[in-house]
């Protein structure tokens, strides 16, 4: 715990916090000013989450106080705005604004990251035995959508709709590729882990865990079968276009008929820092770990002197200085979110000396931006520690206080 930062961050959390307003009947966790009186999926878990947990690392019962209500306002605003057939919105704005027409099912929805927020809710004693039997119905007509709406039913993974809204905006492997062929190892790998937690919560509130662990664990299959490479020693997003094309020959014969692909995915083998979440969920083995971080966490591919690249350098698409405002760049700078979840890996498997040293890295640019802008940026130069885009970002920036 790097208790240092911790009066910083608590007056950076401030200006996060939004009363109710309009459409979003509840208090909630704004990523910044850039994004004021808006709400957004997978940036409100990761500020809550760090907060969360400096209060409870540090006794602070006063900080959990006071993001309580904006934590717990952050699902029910959420919930509040969930379509029928289950669907939840990617991002809210104060006059009901569903930015990315989420109700459509040829567009995404929101990532699957609310079992996660609200197993980190109840963790934490935010949520009551009544609210988490109110909750679990919702999580689990939202898995229920996913599955609908996305499911590749030769192998069992999710696919993205679109490349829009996706998260880690223009990740090459769903970014400009074709709609609805991308299972992405980032979508499916945080849909195991919500429909997993959403099981533990079902076991808590005293419910049939059936559905949500079975779910879970299909989907955890699925990714062991089709998304893990040998020979790169990493799982990666596949590709699902794989199908048996006929052509009509002039004689009324067809072309290729013998020539079935009995492949049914085709690994696109991008090393972005979204590669690493399988096995910081705990869906690869030890030895699996120990071989990523030797094989990919060296200064040719994911680390860098600041921190490690959300993509590798030896990526053609690596470009990390590029600054283009919305879409951000995840095209090799350094994020706190990527930083955070390969720490956490390294401490949970054993890598402690290199988990205390990537730290060190990333302190050191959190305080020198600190320093000369009395601020933090969404995201920074893997080369230069400069900061590139959006100062002010709250979201997961947080995160690096529990290191």
């Amino acid at each position: 715990m790097q208790t240092q930062l911790i009066p910083f961050m608590k007056q950076y959390l401030l200006g996060g916090l939004h009363k109710p307003e309009g459409a979003l009947k509840h208090p909630f966790i704004t990523p910044s000013s850039v994004y004021s009186a808006s709400l957004w999926d997978w940036d409100c878990y990761w500020a809550m989450l760090a907060y969360l947990e400096i209060s409870r690392q540090t006794n602070d019962e006063e900080l959990k106080q006071l993001i309580a209500p904006y934590a717990k306002g952050c699902l029910f605003n959420y919930l509040d705005h969930q379509y029928p057939d289950g669907c939840i919105p990617i991002g809210l704005g104060a006059k009901g604004n569903d930015y990315f027409m989420c109700y459509n099912p040829d567009q995404n929805m929101a990532k699957p990251i609310m079992g996660q927020i609200a197993h980190l809710l109840w963790q934490h004693g935010l949520l009551s035995q009544d609210e988490l039997r109110q909750v679990i119905p919702c999580l689990q007509k939202f898995h229920r959508c996913y599955v609908s709406r996305y499911t590749h039913f030769a192998t069992g993974l999710l696919y993205f709709a679109t490349d829009l809204g996706i998260g880690v905006d223009d990740d090459p492997s769903t970014w400009g590729r074709p709609f609805k062929s991308s299972a992405s190892i980032y979508l499916n790998s945080f849909f195991y882990r919500d429909t997993a937690l959403t099981a533990e919560l079902c076991r808590a509130a005293g419910l049939d865990d059936t559905e949500s662990r079975e779910t879970s664990e299909r989907i955890a299959d699925a990714i062991r079968t089709y998304c893990y490479d040998k020979r790169e020693k990493s799982f990666f997003t596949v590709d699902l276009l794989c199908q048996h094309n006929l052509v009509q020959a002039e004689d009324g014969g067809v072309f290729n008929a013998g020539l079935t692909p009995f492949w049914k995915v085709l690994p696109l083998k991008v090393l972005s820092w979204s590669t690493m979440l399988p096995l910081w969920m705990g869906l690869g083995t030890q030895k699996q770990v120990d071989v990523y971080i030797k094989e990919h966490f060296v200064p040719e591919q994911l680390l860098s002197p600041y921190g490690i690249r959300s993509l590798s350098a030896d990526e053609p698409m690596y470009a990390p200085e590029v600054k283009r405002g919305n879409p951000s760049n995840w095209l090799g700078p350094v994020w706190m979110v990527e930083n955070y979840v390969a720490w956490d890996m390294m401490m949970k498997y054993g890598h402690q000396a290199e988990a205390e040293d990537l730290a060190s890295r990333v302190l050191n640019l959190v305080n020198r931006d600190i320093a000369e802008t009395g601020t933090l940026h969404e995201y920074y130069s893997p080369e230069t520690g400069k900061p590139l885009n959006n100062a002010g970002l709250l979201s997961w920036n947080p995160l690096v206080t529990l290191f």
